[in-house]
Formats: structure tokens, sequence, C-alpha cells
């Protein structure tokens, strides 16, 4: 009888339980930034991705990467390169771990890192074996102020079947919905989920771009001032606060927001009235009960927010970006347990 012979499985794809694929931690990082195969892949058409999601790898470029076959036990997130970042990424920086095999604790001291802005990275200083994973427009988009599903689940109180980083919306033909052609132009930058989440698009050059998420808070019972303060503990703080009335009236509608010009407040202003949301809170037409949640206070879109009474809590762009990091350090660290440690660079000290 003929046997078959087989190869042995190459010792870096072998699952050890201190340690987590490059494969694992890719399928992670796709997850919770809704990111396609194609995306992980390649840079797709600008403006849409500016920079390769596998932005380094431990191979020569000329060479095959296959991150089933590679390991790590570390991961650092930050915005951007730091000095810290390459004092980290010595092996004698990583905390103490449990003894291992002689096979596996060479692989061991490889790291693993994320940056949101990976520009500026000194690729020469980082140790062999590194693997550095990039993104910035959908981790703008998902995980700083905009559709942020896991923010706004968290601000709100959870929701049956949503996870985060899930697709929420779909594409919506409202005109063909509604028979009305004018409806075209008014909404052909919204998208629909079932949950009534209103998704707004379009950003400088980028038509398909999500920069906000409208929640009616229709069974709500939260007031202004009790849902900015709750903001403000998620993020730690604020840059601006203006509630612009009565700060003990019924929130009905939380704009979570990416972007807050003139022109995003109008359009805020134009779906809150279309879909009925505007309840007569507060004196101005009823926009008053209206809550946006933003990154930086651009004044043009805090002056309508002031004619219209609607409340704007303005957390500032590093307490965005800031948000995002803590999020993935927290999920890799309940996804992953000992198999990886987890250290953001930019978390604030107590």
């Amino acid at each position: 009888m003929n046997a078959t012979c087989q190869n042995p499985p190459h010792p870096a794809a072998r699952q050890h339980w201190h340690s987590v694929s490059h494969a694992q931690l890719i399928a992670f990082f796709q997850h919770h930034l809704g990111l396609s195969s194609a995306d992980i892949s390649s840079p797709g058409p600008e403006p849409r991705r500016s920079v390769p999601f596998v932005y380094h790898t431990p191979v020569a470029r000329d060479k095959a990467y296959d991150p089933s076959r590679f390991h790590t036990a570390r991961l650092l997130l930050a915005l951007a390169p730091s000095p810290e970042l390459y004092d980290r990424l010595s092996p004698s920086s990583a905390a103490p771990r449990p003894p291992a095999s002689a096979s596996s604790r060479k692989r061991r001291t490889a790291t693993a890192i994320f940056l949101h802005r990976p520009w500026g990275l000194d690729r020469k200083r980082l140790p062999r074996g590194t693997l550095a994973l990039a993104e910035h427009e959908a981790y703008d988009e998902r995980l700083t102020v905009g559709w942020n599903a896991a923010l706004v689940r968290g601000l709100l109180g959870a929701l049956p079947g949503l996870e985060p980083g899930q697709d929420l919306d779909r594409d919506l033909d409202v005109g063909e919905k509604r028979g009305k052609a004018q409806d075209q132009d008014q909404d052909q930058d919204q998208d629909r989920d079932e949950r009534d989440w209103i998704s707004l698009r379009g950003y400088k050059t980028s038509p398909s771009r999500r920069i906000g998420l409208l929640a009616p808070l229709a069974k709500s019972t939260s007031t202004m001032q009790a849902l900015s303060q709750r903001i403000q503990l998620e993020f730690g703080g604020c840059e601006a606060c203006e509630l612009n009335g009565s700060p003990g009236r019924r929130c009905s509608v939380l704009a979570c927001l990416n972007a807050f010009s003139e022109e995003v407040a109008r359009r805020v202003e134009r779906v809150v009235r279309e879909r009925g949301w505007d309840r007569g809170e507060g004196a101005a037409g009823g926009m008053g009960g209206v809550l946006c949640l933003t990154g930086a206070a651009k004044e043009a879109g805090m002056r309508v927010a002031r004619e219209l009474g609607m409340g704007v809590v303005a957390v500032g762009h590093r307490r965005c970006e800031m948000w995002g990091l803590q999020y993935l350090a927290r999920r890799a660290s309940e996804e992953f347990g000992e198999r990886l440690e987890v250290v953001d660079l930019d978390a604030v000290d107590e």
C-alpha cells in the first residue's frame, strides 16, 4: 500500500497559546474597520484609500507574504510614528511572557504595529519580522466621529444584533421609493438602515464617504445635558459644548458628525425635518432636541447650530482619533487575551 508523505507544517504556521497569527490580526482589523478583501490587498482609487492596509511585511517586497505563516505576541497601536514607537519595538521593551519552546521563542520577539497615519514611518528602523498595518480613511469614517456604530451604540445603549464594524446601512433609491423626482436631489447623499439611522455621505472629492450618522431617539427620555455629559465622559473632556437652550429638554436626535461645516449643519437640519424628527423641542422650529457630536469646533457650523437651536458637543480632533485606538486596544485584548500584549501608545496618562 502506498502511503502519502506529507511535509510537516511550517513552525510559524502552528497555533500557540501565546501568539496570534498575522492572518488573525489582519482579519481582526478588517472586521472592525469594515474593510473588504480588495481593500486589504492593495490601495484603492484615490481618494478612497491613500495607503495600503498591509503597509510593511516581514518579507522582502519581491517575496510572497503568507500571513498565516507568521505570528506575533505583541501589538502596538499609534496614531503616527514617534520616537516612543521605535523604542517600544525593541525586544527588550516587551512584557515578560511565560516560557516557550526554542522554536517559538525567536518568533515571539516580532511585533505588529497599527498606524492611523503611517507617513514618515522609517522602515529601516523596524526590527526584522515586524508587521505594520495602516488605515486612514476607514478609521476616520468608522472609529472617530461619523458613521461610528460602536460609539453610538455605547452612548445610546446596546441594539440587538448589532456588531461594531458591521455595515449597517443599505442604499435606497429614494426617488424610486417615493416616486418623486425632487426627492433625488434632496436624498442623494443619504442611506438608511432598518433601525432608521441615517448616513450622511459626501466629503470634499469623495461623494461616497460617510461623514455622519443620525440616530432618532424616539423612546429616549435622556436630556440634552445628560447625553452631553455622557459624551464628555466617554471622550475624557471636550473642546466646546453649547446646548443653545434649556439643558433639561429632551434629546430627540443624536447626530454623530465627522465634519461640522455650515453645509453639514444644514444637511442635518434637512434630514431631521424630512424624517419628522423635529418634535417641537426648543424655540427654533423643533431643532432644539438635536444634539450634534463632532470633533473640531468649526465656527461656521457652530453659528448655524446657534441659529437653529441645536446643541453641539465638539470633543476635539485628537480625542476623536484617540477614541478609535482605545476601542481597538480594548477589543483586541478581549478577543486575543493572553496570547497578545496590546499597547496603546497614545493613551492618556491618568
